[in-house]
């Protein structure tokens, strides 16, 4: 059995290299994906960045109900089947998960279409109608190569999974800033609807592209089996010797055998809770996009004002906020098909949750105290309105989002953690919890002429908090997990305050003599550098605990 018990612990110790390369992939795509944004704000302007947003927010909403519950489901099947060996099975779920995409994306898209009138004159803007016609169709493509993304994360292939990351981020980039820019001359909608029309372009190629991935592993994975028939007769013959054990043990893992009937109901049964739960968070970026707007609107705010700020706050601030966040998903992306492999999964879920508290509380410090050169090496250049003053209401929106950005890692990996252990109810109670707490305030917020767009902030603030609490509750009942207090808690603090007083030093030295961006740039990787010494050298950050899973359990 030495074959199978090493192939096993090589995929137990694949988690932390998978986990690297899904985060490099996704920060290299938000990287590409905040850089496109940065020349759409220039062509859009505050305002259509606005409509844009609201559009978006609706799509995204579709998008998740179509395909999120499947890709992470499929990814818990297809690891199961791969320990087993039993590639009859993979082969069930995957065409089986694809069928039922199809069916769902196609059918929303149709839905989308159907009420994009409706839509349109809800959010103030009959005009809108034909964007939702326009990247209408991308439903379909986009849920599609969600299917193979949860495929190749099940078979622990995180380069193929996070490749289609950066080609949707660099075809976006393409063609929706030379569309927009095509039909720029027919104003602001025209710009949106060139936009959202290379998404939808974009979503094509990238389904194209995963395509030809799987058949080429595909392809790949054959000539390897074959290779290995050949040797193991050849090896046979010479022998004359009866088959292994390992022989027999492998057979006994390939005759397990599921129908198509009981693997699409196994695949609707798990991805069920799982798509609920993540719906949630894109139900309330599409009210945000439905109520925002004629909430401003009450507080005597102008239309093009009320787009404006939403467009700032869910186009340019939530793209910043965004790009840190990606370690805890690619964290629990890793996370989610490993979890049931280990005899004893602790040291990895203690030791994710370590690696992304370090680090949020490293960049919501940055966010907070660094708000104003943040917004402006980045989108600075977009936000020139004269009518109010748009880099100030971005920088202090990042600032109270810094707050955000250490709950929302946490709640993202701490529900991951949730799901790889079979508990995907938890998640959604939780979530839904903390939903009606966040719209309460946010009514509040946003009719108040005081607060108006930072009530989005607060309460998102709220939701994440709540939520986040709940699944440390629930967590604790579930997992062995135990932290220092002066690990966690005393020593990062202590390394944050030196950072911070860095921060404020290095600000004075370069600003007067240095450009903004350059002087940003430096800073931030000074810190950076910095905050990642002291946490080495006071041993919170330990490299023996971060790799102590990849040892082989007895």
């Amino acid at each position: 059995m030495a074959n199978s018990w090493g192939d096993m612990t090589q995929s137990k110790n694949g988690f932390l290299s998978g986990a690297i390369i899904l985060f490099f992939c996704s920060i290299v795509s938000k990287a590409l994906g905040a850089l496109y944004k940065i020349p759409l704000l220039k062509i859009l302007g505050t305002t259509g960045l606005g409509e844009y947003q609201m559009i978006l927010s609706i799509y995204a909403l579709f998008l998740v109900i179509s395909s999120s519950g499947i890709t992470i489901t499929l990814s818990k099947l297809i690891a199961r089947e791969t320990r087993y060996k039993n590639i009859n099975n993979q082969k069930k779920y995957l065409r089986i998960s694809f069928l039922i995409t199809l069916i769902l994306s196609s059918f929303l898209s149709l839905i989308l279409i159907s009420i994009s009138p409706i839509l349109s004159k809800f959010q103030s803007f009959k005009d809108l109608k034909i964007c939702y016609l326009a990247i209408a169709p991308a439903l379909i493509f986009s849920s599609l190569i969600a299917v193979f993304r949860g495929y190749f994360l099940g078979k622990r292939n995180m380069t193929f999974s996070g490749s289609v990351l950066i080609v949707e981020a660099g075809l976006k980039l393409v063609f929706s800033l030379i569309l927009s820019s095509k039909f720029a001359y027919m104003g602001a909608t025209g710009a949106v609807f060139g936009a959202v029309l290379g998404i939808t372009i974009c979503e094509v190629l990238s389904l194209l592209f995963m395509l030809i991935l799987y058949f080429f592993k595909k392809r790949t994975k054959n000539k390897k089996s074959i290779s290995q028939i050949v040797k193991n007769k050849s090896k046979y013959n010479k022998t004359s010797k009866p088959l292994s054990f390992n022989y027999h043990f492998l057979h006994c893992q390939n005759s397990r055998y599921v129908s198509y009937k009981n693997a699409f109901f196994e695949v609707l049964k798990v991805s069920f809770f799982v798509a609920l739960q993540s719906c949630i968070f894109p139900l309330v970026g599409a009210i945000d996009g439905l109520v925002v707007v004629p909430l401003l609107l009450k507080t005597g705010i102008s239309q093009s004002i009320a787009y404006s700020l939403f467009g700032i706050e869910d186009g340019v601030v939530a793209t910043i906020v965004s790009m840190p966040i990606v370690v805890a998903t690619s964290i629990g992306s890793a996370l989610i098909p490993n979890i049931k492999s280990q005899k004893k999964p602790d040291v990895m879920i203690q030791n994710a949750l370590k690696v992304v508290w370090l680090i949020s509380i490293f960049c919501g410090t940055l966010f907070i105290f660094f708000s104003k050169g943040i917004v402006q090496f980045l989108y600075g250049s977009g936000l020139t309105s004269k009518t109010f003053s748009e880099l100030t209401i971005s920088s202090d929106l990042l600032k109270i989002n810094g707050f955000n950005i250490i709950y929302i890692s946490l709640l993202s990996v701490s529900t991951s953690i949730l799901q790889g252990l079979d508990r995907s109810k938890i998640p959604v109670k939780n979530l839904l919890i903390a939903s009606i707490s966040r719209f309460i305030v946010l009514a509040f917020c946003l009719t108040n002429s005081t607060t108006n767009i930072y009530g989005i902030a607060l309460a998102n603030m709220v939701l994440y908090s709540v939520a986040l609490i709940l699944n440390l509750k629930e967590l604790k009942r579930y997992a062995n997990i135990s932290f220092s207090i002066k690990n966690i808690f005393l020593l990062p603090t202590f390394s944050l305050v030196s950072v911070s007083l860095s921060l404020y030093l290095l600000k004075l030295i370069l600003y007067p003599i240095l450009s903004t961006k350059v002087a940003t740039l430096l800073i931030v990787v000074s810190v950076l550098t910095l905050y990642t010494l002291l946490l080495v050298s006071t041993k919170v950050l330990n490299i023996k605990d971060i790799f102590a899973f990849r040892k082989k359990n007895n």
